[in-house]
């Protein structure tokens, strides 16, 4: 009769041991599937919380290249004030035509690094695609949870199927 005991005490433990084991690997193994199951890469891409700024290359170029252009750009501005104020001197087409060649001219010589234009180009996508975005992204139904509330609702049904079949299979052998 101890030998019986000792042998369903036995199959008892490896049979829970192999579940246990089998289920710990699955959830180990779907996490990562069931974590990103509603992101998108592009989501990921264009979300500000995934958004990393750029590296610290070429920082004093940037830097440099954007105060030159705030400052090509306060002189433009102050020319315009100027030529407002003073409404009595209308520039003639030469004028005209001459300040468009020069404006032209220093936008084909300014010259952008491949970062610069990396750059230029990712948020230019961002803000495209957060303009056309809508803003009530969460107006229906809440989605099941991906994270932590899934192992724990996991964990708590496989533990409740188990119990139940080892009651179930001590009942039986009675």
């Amino acid at each position: 009769m101890s030998q019986e005991v000792a042998k369903i005490l036995i199959f008892m433990y490896n049979s829970t041991m192999s579940i246990l084991l089998l289920t710990v690997t699955a959830l180990i193994t779907l996490h990562p599937v069931t974590t990103y199951a509603y992101v998108t890469p592009e989501e990921v891409l264009f979300q500000n919380d995934f958004f990393f700024p750029p590296t610290n290359r070429n920082a004093d170029e940037r830097a440099r290249a954007r105060e030159e252009e705030r400052l090509e750009n306060l002189s433009q501005r102050q020319q315009k004030d100027l030529a407002e104020r003073n409404p009595t001197k209308s520039p003639s087409l030469e004028e005209v035509l001459a300040s468009l060649a020069d404006a032209i001219e220093s936008i084909d010589n300014r010259t952008a690094s491949p970062d610069e234009k990396r750059d230029v180009r990712v948020l230019d996508r961002i803000e495209r695609r957060q303009a056309s975005v809508p803003q009530t992204l969460n107006s229906g139904a809440p989605l099941a949870p991906t994270g932590t509330g899934t192992f724990i609702a996991t964990g708590t049904i496989v533990a409740a199927a188990l119990w139940t079949l080892r009651r179930a299979r001590r009942m039986q052998g009675e």
